[in-house]
Parts: C-alpha cells; structure tokens; sequence
C-alpha cells in the first residue's frame, strides 16, 4: 500500500511537471510572439519618424542656406553662395531622394515637386526655384511634425496651409524644367 502511495504521489509529481512545464513553454513562445509583433510595430512606427526627422533636417539645412534673407547671397547666377553651397544641395537631394522613396500620396507627390525644383535651382542657379523648395520644406515640418507655427506658405498637400500655391510651383517646374 506504501508503494501505491509513493507511486501514486510520484506519478502525480510528473504529471504536474508535465503541466508546468508545458505552460511555461507556451507563456515563453507566445512571449516570443509577442516581441515580435512589437518589433516591427517599432519598425513602423520609426519609419514615420524617419520622415519627420528627414523633412526637419532638410528644413534646417535650407534656414542655415537661404533663411533670414541669406537668398540674397544666391540673388546673381554667378554669385560665390552657389558654390560654397554646392555640398549642401547634394546632401539634401541625397535626403530627399531617400524621404520620396519611403512615402506615398500627397507627402510623395509634395517632395518629388520639391526635388524638381532642387534641381532647377542647382542647375539653373535659380533662387526663385531654391525659395520654393525651402517654402515646400518650411510648410511640410510645421503639417508633419505638428509645430505650431502661423506663417505658412500654402504650398503643401501633406503640410501647413491649404495647398493654393501648388498650381504656381507646377507651371514653374513645366516652364524651367530641361
């Protein structure tokens, strides 16, 4: 009777390992489950904050460029800002051509107009078309990243203001554009 006893309390000791064992098998799977999910959760939402930084940095680099009247430095085709310069545009076309490519719709459609005019105003030491792209980036930071900021340009689908300057900007790029 000793022997069923020490049996039956043995087996029920294995049977209740079984049962522990199992369920912290499972708890640590679905746990694994779980980091996964909040992994490319991460992923995604850094993704969108990628885009912000992007834009907020090309909207700095272009105050350092051309804000508080420093356009004038750019105001003759072959005024010395072009060159000295030359670095800084290449930098934010490289950003900007890495923003375009992780977007879609009317913040895509608002950084490709940006692009176009990049390049005329590189190409064509443009300031009117640098103007632009740094009015494009001003508004896109204030609607992107919520900044409370009142003066917008109204030149962004996906940024501050209502868009009414976009048709403007799209005649220039038709008219400059080689």
């Amino acid at each position: 009777m000793v022997k069923k006893v020490i049996g039956f309390v043995i087996g029920g000791l294995v049977l209740l390992g079984v049962l522990l064992g199992g369920i912290m098998w499972f708890h640590k799977t679905d746990k694994q489950e779980m980091n996964v999910e909040e992994t490319e959760t991460m992923k995604e939402i850094d993704k969108s904050k990628d885009i912000g930084m992007k834009i907020r940095e090309m909207h700095s680099d272009l105050n350092t460029i051309t804000g508080w009247e420093k356009y004038e430095d750019f105001e003759k085709k072959d005024a010395p800002a072009w060159e000295k310069n030359e670095s800084g545009f290449k930098l934010i076309d490289t950003t900007l051509n890495e923003a375009v490519s992780l977007c879609k719709g009317d913040l895509k459609e608002d950084l490709e107009r940006a692009r176009k005019l990049l390049a005329i105003s590189v190409q064509n030491h443009d300031t009117t078309a640098l103007l632009y792209v740094h009015r494009i980036f001003h508004d896109l930071d204030i609607g992107q990243n919520r900044l409370k900021e009142k003066d917008v340009f109204n030149n962004a689908k996906a940024g501050a203001g209502n868009a009414s300057e976009i048709p403007t900007y799209d005649d220039y790029i038709k008219r400059y554009s080689k």
